[in-house]
This record gives C-alpha cells, sequence and structure tokens, in this order.
C-alpha cells in the first residue's frame, strides 16, 4: 500500500520528490531491509512493510537534494532552495534501519521494545530509519511514527512522539525543514 498523497502537506510533498519518491514508487525491501532486520530480532508488520516499500532508502540531507529544486513554500524568500532550508536546520532523515545506530545490538531491541508508549500502541515496534545525527525513527503496530533519543536513554529510552502514522510524521519533519523558525504547524 502505498502513502496517501491526500494527507500529505504540499512540504512533505515537494521534499518527498526532491529526493526521487513518487505515488507509485515501490522499493524491494526484502534484501536490504527486512531480511537483516528480522535476522536480529525485530517484527516487521504491515506498518513497517508498508513504509519500507513507499519509502525505504530515501535520505533527506543536504547532499542527497537535487541543488536546482527551489519552491515557494518558505515565505519569508519565495524561490530560495530547499537546501537553504535543510541545511540550516542540518536535517538528515535516512529512511535506512540500519543508518547511524546499533540496530544489531541487543540490549538496543530490549531498551527499546520494553518502552511503556510501544505497549500502548500495539506491543510491536520496528526502525524505519534514522534522525541525525543518529537517532532512530521506529514504528509501533499501529503506526504511531516516534523518533527515539539517546539522551534521555535511562531509566527508559526517550521516545518522541512524531505522528500517528507515516503520513503525519513525514508532514511534521517536512514541515520543520522547509519552514524553520515559524513554530510547529497545528
Amino acid at each position: 500500500m502505498a502513502l496517501d498523497i491526500t494527507q500529505l502537506t504540499p512540504e512533505a510533498l515537494v521534499l518527498l520528490t526532491a529526493v526521487g519518491w513518487s505515488p507509485d514508487r515501490h522499493y524491494d525491501a526484502t534484501t536490504c531491509i527486512i531480511e537483516p532486520l528480522t535476522a536480529v530480532g525485530w517484527p516487521i508488520f504491515p506498518e513497517a512493510q508498508r513504509i519500507f516499500e513507499t519509502i525505504g532508502m530515501l535520505r533527506f540531507a543536504q547532499g542527497y537534494l537535487p541543488p536546482d529544486r527551489t519552491h515557494s513554500l518558505y515565505p519569508a524568500a519565495p524561490g530560495r532552495s530547499i537546501i537553504d532550508h535543510v541545511s540550516f536546520i542540518n536535517i538528515d532523515l535516512h529512511f535506512d534501519p540500519y543508518d547511524g545506530f546499533e540496530i544489531d545490538h541487543a540490549d538496543f531491541l530490549a531498551d527499546w521494545i520494553t518502552h511503556p508508549l510501544v505497549a500502548e500502541h500495539g506491543g510491536l515496534l520496528c526502525p524505519i530509519g534514522s534522525c541525525a545525527p543518529m537517532d532512530p525513527i521506529f514504528v509501533c503496530a499501529d503506526g504511531l511514527v516516534c523518533h527515539g533519543s539517546f539522551e534521555y536513554m535511562y531509566p527508559v529510552p526517550g521516545l518522541i512522539i512524531l505522528g500517528d502514522q507515516i503520513e503525519t510524521a513525514l508532514n511534521l519533519l517536512a514541515y520543520d525543514a522547509v519552514r524553520f523558525g515559524e513554530g510547529r504547524a497545528a
């Protein structure tokens, strides 16, 4: 199942298309993502599978956005390059679960899956990517998307909710990247 483009904001659509995504994109995540994750104990459930197939291996970072992409979404400076915005806030989102953190470390797995928030949202957790510099992005069984924070690991790992599904999480992340300095969307 693809992303629901009717739920994506203009900012999210601009950033997604700038890194090569299209509504009909289908990434075969079996070898690069799914098999390695299941080999170390991470569960793959339908929402994780959907995310891997639609945005798996995409990267939102200065070096991965084409330099000629401009858009008037930033109200203070219409026409500025999206790279200017992404670079300014040093955003680096990589939808590759192995990028930036020790996904196969047994303690790492145990720390995150025992978080109370995970229990409230279906009891399953799967890494879907990372956020610079090395914080994981997870999806819960019911679709909730969280950003893991190593700054607040004990007594339990810190999880910051990004959205109730991948579309709302992408909207928030894109809003932060494109409209930095304005505050978050309501």
